[in-house]
C-alpha cells in the first residue's frame, strides 16, 4: 500500500483526515434504522473509505472552504471544524457517497457497475438493494449515487453507450438527498453532446425487467467467450486494458487521477471548442465544460496566487496573460478561497468564458517594484498586490512626519 494512500481508520475509532487526529466522541444514534431501510449490509460495504491525504485540498490548503464529504455523508460520519477534518468510524456504513462528492479525488472510489455487450452495445449495469436485486448481484452497489461524473466518462471512455439503472425509491430513502446519478448523467450528457462524442445513455428499469436484461447480456456474454476467434480478440483486448491501466496508475499502484473533463476531447485554450448541439451563449474563450473559472479582471490584482495553488494548472501564467483551461477544473474551490479579492468565481456546469485574460505591466507607485494587472492600470497611482495588502509606505510616511 503507497504511504499516501491508507484507509482512515478502523472500527471503534475515529480518525482524522489531513489535518489532525481527533478524539473519539462516540454517538448516540443507532445505525440499526438506517441500515434496516436498504438490507444487510456486505462487509465490502462497512468498510470505512480509503483516503489518499496528499490530494485533499485541506491538506493543501488548511482554511479551504471545501466540505463536499461532509455535506454528502447522509449518517453524517463526516465532521469538520476550523482545525480539522476527520471521519466518526462507528457512525459510517461504507456507503460511499463521499467519494463522487470529493472534487479531487481524494476519497478512493472502490464500486463498480457490471458491463457486457447487449445487442452490440457496450451497457453497463448498477442496481441498489432498495430495489429488491439478490445480494451478490453483478452490478449491485450500495446506492446508485455512489456513481458520478468521473466514473460515467470512465465508462464512456471504456466504450460503454448504455446504462440500465435499477433503483428503488429515492425521495425517501436516507441517500437520496446526495447529487442523484441522473444529475450527474444530464451533466456528462451535456458535455459530450458539447465534444462531438456519442451520447451515454441512462436507463431506469424495473428490478424484473433490470434482472432479465442482465442475465440475457452475461448468456450471451458466455457464447461470445466459446467463440475461438472472439476468445482470441478478448486475449488480445484485456492486454491492451492492462497496458492502460497500467498506464493510468501512481507509483504504488494507486489509480491516477484525472480531472473529469480531461476524459473527453479538450478544449482549445485560445478558441471555442466543439460545440456540436450545444448553445454556449456566444461565450468569447471556449466551449462548455463541467467547471468553469472566471476571473473578475476589475477586482484582480494580478498577484498570481490563484496559478500558484491550482493542482492540475487550470490557471496558469503564459507570456503576457493568464491562460485557463477549463477541462482540468474539478470546482475543489482552491482558487476561489486563496483569492484575497475575491475576484473568482466557478460556474458548474457552464461555457467557460475566458480562456485567456491579457496581463498588463505596471510599476508599483509605492515600492517600485514591476508587476501585472489584468486590467488597464490607472497611470501612477497603481500599487503591487503586497502593497495593496501591506501600506507599508503610509505608516513610513508617518513616521518620517512626526
Amino acid at each position: 500500500m503507497s504511504p499516501e494512500r491508507r484507509p482512515v481508520g478502523e472500527p471503534g475509532q475515529q480518525a482524522s483526515v489531513c489535518i489532525q487526529s481527533m478524539p473519539s466522541a462516540g454517538h448516540s444514534e443507532s445505525m440499526t434504522g438506517l441500515l434496516g431501510l436498504l438490507r444487510a449490509p456486505a462487509a465490502s460495504d462497512l468498510l470505512p473509505p480509503e483516503v489518499v491525504t496528499a490530494r485533499c485540498v485541506h491538506s493543501r490548503l488548511p482554511g479551504a472552504g471545501c466540505r463536499r464529504c461532509v455535506d454528502a455523508c447522509p449518517v453524517r460520519a463526516w465532521v469538520i471544524d476550523d482545525e480539522r477534518l476527520g471521519i466518526d468510524v462507528d457512525r459510517c456504513d461504507g456507503c460511499g457517497l463521499c467519494a463522487p462528492a470529493c472534487p479531487e479525488g481524494a476519497i478512493v472510489e472502490r464500486f463498480r457497475t457490471a458491463s457486457h455487450r447487449c445487442d452490440g452495445v457496450e451497457t453497463a449495469f448498477a442496481a441498489c438493494p432498495a430495489a429488491g436485486v439478490d445480494a451478490g448481484t453483478e452490478g449491485l452497489l450500495p446506492c446508485l449515487h455512489v456513481l458520478g461524473d468521473r466514473a460515467l466518462l470512465r465508462l464512456h471512455a471504456r466504450g460503454v453507450r448504455r446504462l440500465l439503472l435499477c433503483g428503488g425509491d429515492c425521495d425517501t430513502c436516507p441517500r437520496g438527498g446526495v447529487t442523484r446519478v441522473q444529475a450527474q448523467g444530464a451533466r456528462v450528457s451535456a458535455l459530450l453532446a458539447a465534444r462531438g462524442q456519442p451520447a451515454l445513455a441512462l436507463e431506469a428499469l424495473p428490478q424484473t425487467d433490470w434482472t432479465s436484461a442482465l442475465a440475457a447480456a452475461r448468456a450471451a456474454s458466455k457464447r461470445r467467450a466459446l467463440d475461438r476467434r472472439a476468445l482470441l480478440l478478448g486475449w488480445v483486448q484485456s492486454a491492451a486494458d492492462g497496458v492502460v491501466d497500467l498506464d493510468e496508475r501512481e507509483p504504488g499502484g494507486l489509480a491516477r487521477f484525472v480531472p473529469p473533463g480531461r476524459l473527453v476531447g479538450s478544449t482549445e485554450l485560445d478558441g471555442a471548442s466543439h460545440r456540436a448541439g450545444f448553445d454556449t451563449g456566444g461565450a468569447p474563450g471556449g466551449g462548455f465544460s463541467l467547471h468553469a473559472p472566471a476571473i473578475d479582471t476589475q477586482r484582480c490584482s494580478g498577484c498570481d496566487a490563484c496559478a500558484r495553488i491550482c493542482p492540475h494548472q487550470v490557471l496558469c501564467i503564459a507570456p503576457e496573460a493568464y491562460r485557463i483551461d477549463p477541462d482540468g477544473c474539478t470546482g475543489c474551490g482552491l482558487c476561489v478561497d486563496v483569492c484575497a479579492g475575491a475576484a473568482i468565481h466557478i460556474s458548474s456546469p457552464a461555457p467557460a468564458p475566458e480562456t485567456r485574460i491579457p496581463l498588463h505591466p505596471a510599476r508599483c507607485s509605492a515600492c517600485g517594484v514591476h508587476f501585472h494587472v489584468p486590467h488597464v492600470p490607472t497611470a501612477g497611482a497603481a500599487r503591487c498586490p503586497v502593497c495593496v495588502q501591506a501600506p507599508h509606505h503610509q505608516r513610513l510616511f508617518q513616521v518620517l512626519q512626526a
